[in-house]
């Protein structure tokens, strides 16, 4: 691996700011970011490391064989991945790269999981493609899924407390418990990772405040131009807000399932935002 280029792991829920993040990173001269390297080949690897059905040792040699060989190769001072499929690897990454530098991304589950429901819809844990799943996870179908990602999602396993409620709840609830259970993995996996190597960053703080941008940008070793800092003023790929917010059956649900992680990551005191791209810029500190 290049002694000179150092490796970045951006990882977060998916609809939580990973692809703004690696546009941000890759604004700079000095970096090279990834959005969902290698997705297909990571999710699927991710979603059988969660069941039990690959260990660490063929977690490891993938990332030998991916992402180690992009930072060896890469001529910049960051090679970056920002990355949701990630997740379930984080010991691994780190093994293989004990010196890189983690960023915990999170954005109001409220704001997340009705995004993923809304924007995404049949991509993540829609009924037949989880059902495909979990006939092959427990061995009553001999047919791997194809390599899409709508059927690479993880789901509670048979010792699971969640495991029987999973088999009853609807899509909105199966999203609910996959973004409580992705931030719970990494909150988990951070604790064990050197404490100087780590950052937890909201999403909403680093698309409206300026020093939540350069505490960031510092952590990474990188001095950002104003144009740079303006670049988190608005979502990458985002022409017009789209506001779902939660009816009452979904509020309710989310509260049951992840009420605990909102109120852990610091949303349960905050009232739900509304999206407004009209003031695209990040106004300069007060003197």
């Amino acid at each position: 691996m290049s002694a000179e280029t150092q490796p970045v792991f951006i990882i977060g829920c998916g609809r939580s700011g990973t692809q703004s993040m690696a546009r941000f990173l890759n604004a700079f001269q000095e970096a090279d970011c990834e959005h969902e390297y290698q997705v297909l080949e990571t999710q699927k690897l991710g979603t059988l490391k969660y069941a039990g059905l690959v260990n660490s040792r063929e977690c490891i040699d993938f990332l030998r064989t991916h992402h180690e060989a992009a930072v060896h190769y890469s001529q910049k001072q960051i090679w970056g991945d920002s990355s949701n499929k990630l997740a379930w690897m984080i010991p691994e990454v780190h093994q293989v790269f004990p010196q890189a530098k983690f960023i915990h991304l999170t954005r109001d589950g409220r704001k997340v999981t009705s995004s993923l429901y809304h924007k995404l819809g049949d991509e993540v844990m829609d009924d037949h493609s989880m059902e495909i799943m979990q006939n092959y996870l427990r061995g009553t179908s001999q047919m791997c899924p194809p390599p899409e990602k709508k059927y690479w999602w993880p789901s509670p396993l048979e010792n699971d407390p969640a495991f029987p409620a999973f088999q009853t709840w609807d899509h909105f609830a199966r999203i609910c418990w996959h973004w409580r259970e992705i931030n719970q993995r990494i909150l988990d996996d951070f604790s064990h990772l050197p404490p100087a190597n780590v950052r937890t960053i909201k999403l909403e703080d680093i698309t409206s405040s300026r020093q939540s941008i350069l505490d960031l940008s510092a952590f990474l070793g990188l001095s950002p131009t104003e144009e740079q800092i303006q670049l988190l003023g608005r979502p990458y790929n985002v022409v017009r807000p789209e506001n779902n917010p939660l009816n009452d059956a979904q509020t309710t649900a989310f509260q049951n399932i992840c009420g605990s992680m909102q109120e852990m990551l610091g949303y349960q005191s905050r009232e739900e935002y509304t999206l407004n791209y009209s003031k695209n810029s990040l106004e300069k500190d007060a003197p």
